[in-house]
């Protein structure tokens, strides 16, 4: 990590593709974020009763969980572009 920062300090080239990496991992986290939405859009499962009848029924658990990973990614998508942003404007 001390060697990437001191590139990102000493080479404005490398910062610059640096930067654009962390956007564009920042891009790709904001994706999966549509990707998990859209899962949770359709929370319909089959479910076997003690019957052995197979209903549909929503999806209870997945709900949490689905709503834990937006938050996860949500959190490092706003690191990664603050701190993208921050290295840029240090170093103009």
């Amino acid at each position: 990590m001390a060697t990437v920062a001191s590139w990102i300090s000493d080479n404005p080239e490398f910062r610059e593709r640096y930067a654009f990496a962390r956007e564009f991992q920042a891009q790709c986290i904001g994706d999966e974020m549509f990707e998990i939405i859209d899962a949770m859009s359709s929370p319909w499962v089959e479910k076997v009763r003690a019957n052995g009848r197979v209903v549909l029924g929503r999806d209870r658990k997945s709900v949490p969980r689905c709503l834990l990973r937006l938050e996860v990614r949500h959190w490092v998508f706003d690191e990664l572009l603050a701190r993208a942003q921050a290295q840029r404007s240090t170093h103009l």
